[in-house]
């Protein structure tokens, strides 16, 4: 995917008007970059399921299937996106 994931703690859930997420601390090249994702932002759930922990978002995205339109719930600032990104296979 290109990302690197981490916590989201108290600073940045307040900043994002969230409770829940992972942060996302680093961006490369790949389909995340591809789509506009970028630091700073969480990923609330893929494919309508909750994350809450950057292990729990390693485990969602192992089982994703590849070369398939997978929706991302993201949100930077205090907006909340859907995203639709596609892994390679």
């Amino acid at each position: 995917m290109g990302l690197r994931i981490g916590t989201l703690g108290h600073k940045e859930q307040k900043a994002l008007g969230i409770h829940h997420g992972v942060l996302i601390q680093a961006v490369y090249p790949g389909p995340a970059a591809f789509i506009g994702l970028h630091s700073g932002m969480a990923i609330l759930s893929i494919n309508q399921q909750r994350v809450d922990s950057p292990e729990q978002f390693a485990q969602l995205v192992k089982g994703l299937p590849a070369n398939t339109p997978i929706s991302m719930r993201v949100r930077s600032h205090h907006e909340s996106l859907f995203v639709v990104i596609t892994l390679p296979g």
